[in-house]
């Protein structure tokens, strides 16, 4: 139940308000508001809780079957925590968990309202709270669930990213990879290429030094993009000569952002995970995006996502597709469904110039996990049929994993594909 007083109702309204009678109701009595969500499976309750809890509308107080939602109860749940940073746009605190308990996400919220939990990618003994001090209309997305790529949103991804890398190293969850060359040196479990001469100079030539390159993210709250990966794919263009200002990182305004507009070459990087429409997101989906209606790409299980990559703003111009695989969610259902526990720590990437060939193999590692964790015959719900048909309709790769070269790097244990 969400409680409002009854005169920011009248003035909301423009009338007076009335009961489930019909009688008007005093003003200094109030009124509760049953939220009523549909039976089926892509709705709950939490749902609209969650939009009303963060309409954030001054002057009204909310309760959620009976709790209250204030300042007090977030003060009191970070009281004796470790202050990292306090500035004028956020306070950035950690609590030490307990013995085996571990945390892979920031609490993120507003005064003391939770707006969303952010993904940070790596699990440590330790619980981020994020208290967004300023408006937030400059720092979240439009729907409150991620923090915007520019501005003061930007830097405190960063911020929170930072802080848990350091956490993880302090706690000894992060290595150096030659600590783990070293550990399978020998056993035959380690595979390793080191660059030849002519090819080092390949990887820079996916972009040109007069290139405008769009990397193109993702930034769903409970699994986004990691800010490490970004920076290191960031830092490579950088390398191969291109211009601070002609890169750029966007996900939900690739279409207007100016940058995108002019990009001459993209870089699709995203997590893979199940998706309840889709099957599974990967590469392919994560350009829809781009699309002017993205409601037009959902029938039919999003069968013609493929057809994205022949989009005026984005044909031809894809230089690489780097499919994180470092915790991949193996199953969910409904809209936005997560649950930690169906997500693991493979701690890899899925990487190559065919957006067709990265999501095959994202599928098959996908697949895996669910056989091993939920049986045999748990294949994904709804098959990902855009996949196949990216290849055999739209023309845009190769889908069939016997045609695929799958180069492995790095240790085999439970690598599954």
């Amino acid at each position: 139940m969400i409680f409002l007083g009854n005169a920011f109702l009248s003035t909301l309204l423009g009338r007076p308000v009335v009961d489930g009678s019909g009688k008007t109701v005093p003003h200094h009595q109030g009124v509760i508001l049953r939220v009523k969500m549909p039976l089926d499976n892509h709705a709950a309750m939490s749902d609209a809780v969650g939009v009303i809890e963060k309409s954030f509308l001054p002057g009204v107080k909310f309760t959620v079957d009976g709790d209250s939602i204030n300042n007090k109860t977030f003060k009191a749940a970070v009281e004796g925590d470790t202050l990292v940073e306090e500035n004028e746009n956020v306070r950035l605190t950690f609590r030490k968990l307990k013995r085996g308990q571990k945390s892979d996400y920031a609490q993120v919220r507003t005064k003391g309202l939770q707006m969303f939990q952010w993904g940070l990618g790596t699990p440590t003994q330790n619980e981020i709270f994020c208290e967004v001090l300023k408006p937030s209309i400059n720092i979240f997305t439009a729907n409150r669930d991620s923090f915007q790529y520019s501005g003061p949103g930007n830097r405190i991804r960063q911020m929170l990213q930072s802080l848990n890398t350091r956490l993880a190293i302090e706690s000894g969850v992060l290595k150096d990879d030659t600590a783990y060359q070293q550990k399978y040196k020998g056993t035959g479990k380690f595979a390793v290429s080191a660059p030849s001469k002519t090819e080092a100079p390949a990887v820079l030539a996916l972009v040109k030094p007069e290139d405008v390159v769009g990397i193109k993210t993702n930034v769903w709250s409970f699994l986004p993009t990691p800010a490490p990966v970004e920076k290191a794919i960031k830092r490579r263009v950088l390398d191969a000569g291109v211009e601070e200002k002609n890169i750029g990182l966007d996900d939900h305004n690739v279409r207007t952002n100016p940058l995108f507009v002019k990009a001459t070459a993209l870089i699709n990087v995203r997590p893979v995970r199940t998706h309840y429409l889709a099957g599974m997101s990967g590469c392919l989906k994560n350009y829809i995006m781009f699309a002017e209606s993205q409601p037009a790409h959902h029938p039919d299980s999003c069968a013609s996502l493929g057809s994205l990559f022949l989009l005026p703003q984005v044909k031809g111009k894809t230089r690489l597709n780097v499919l994180c695989a470092l915790t991949p969610q193996f199953h969910g259902r409904g809209p936005h469904n997560f649950s930690r526990r169906y997500v693991w720590n493979y701690k890899g990437l899925i990487v190559g110039r065919d957006p067709v060939a990265v999501d095959s193999i994202g599928l098959r590692l996908i697949t895996a996990k669910r056989r091993l964790e939920l049986g045999p015959a748990q294949e994904i719900p709804p098959v990902p049929k855009h996949i196949p048909l990216a290849d055999t309709k739209y023309g845009i790769g190769t889908a069939d994993p016997e045609k695929i070269e799958l180069v492995r790097l790095g240790w085999l244990d439970d690598v599954l594909i």
